[in-house]
């Protein structure tokens, strides 16, 4: 059920409910939609001449995005860590002006942007690929929040 504010009854639900939590001490449990994600996914190399495949791990609670070689490296070698809030772009890579040239065409990307570390990555699902890059977007926000 969407809420909204605007709706009296659904001002009245929502402050009942945040009392409910409130009492509970579980500040965050239905309001935001917490998920640890992990899964392999395409990594294009930082000079986009090649790709290869990734483990991703995504931690709102402690903050991270972990990115592993493979499957059997996590949890214990990760490759490199990015924090949550040092990330300033997340987003899927659609329009013609963002494109680059190693872009394939039956693929979709999105970028992971941070001060330290850019990393494009994609999947041959639009539907994959914009699930992606709104559970890290999704946990910035919950980490930041946190």
């Amino acid at each position: 059920m969407k809420i909204n504010l605007r709706n009296k009854e659904h001002l009245e639900i929502a402050i009942t409910e945040i009392k409910k939590h409130k009492y509970l001490k579980k500040p965050y449990k239905s309001f935001y939609p917490l998920k640890r994600i992990k899964g392999t996914i395409k990594k294009v190399h930082r000079l986009g001449m090649n790709s290869y495949s990734r483990f991703l791990y995504v931690n709102p609670i402690e903050g991270l995005l972990i990115s592993y070689q493979n499957q059997s490296k996590f949890p214990h070698s990760p490759s490199y860590m990015i924090k949550l809030n040092d990330i300033k772009e997340c987003a899927l890579l659609l329009d013609e002006k963002q494109s680059k040239w190693f872009f394939k065409r039956s693929n979709y990307y999105f970028i992971v942007r941070s001060d330290s570390k850019t990393s494009y990555f994609y999947v041959d699902n639009l539907d994959m690929a914009n699930y992606w890059a709104n559970e890290i977007r999704f946990a910035k926000e919950f980490y930041d929040w946190y």
